[in-house]
């Protein structure tokens, strides 16, 4: 549990760093308010997200190689392809989960000063 708050808080001060880097270049991410600057942090947090949950899905070099015609296939035979696809699907779902889960705090913040503060 310990090692989840790290990562949330490192995860955090990376995008923030990153949005006030960004804000000095370019102009969308100059903001003026607390609630915005929030904003931009869970929009950029929670889309990593997105890509690590579904990116490399269904890719076309896993979807038409076939692997009993290819002759690149043959020099690691022994290799389980299927088991490599699955470890690295499992992988991206639980960092993908990682980052959705270190948007949270960031969101509640921006509900919290949009409706209660």
């Amino acid at each position: 549990m310990l090692e989840l708050f790290k990562k949330v808080l490192l995860i955090n001060l990376v995008a923030s760093a990153l949005v006030l880097g960004l804000s000095q270049y370019v102009e969308w991410f100059q903001t003026t308010r607390l609630i915005d600057f929030l904003f931009v942090v869970v929009f950029i947090i929670w889309g990593l997200a997105k890509l690590m949950w579904d990116g490399g899905r269904h890719s076309k070099t896993t979807c038409y190689d076939d692997a009993k015609t290819d002759s690149v296939y043959k020099m690691v035979s022994d290799h389980d392809f299927k088991k490599d696809e699955q470890e690295t699907s499992r992988q991206n779902y639980q960092d993908g989960f990682v980052l959705f889960l270190a948007g949270i705090p960031a969101f509640l913040a921006c509900l919290y000063l949009q409706f209660i503060a």
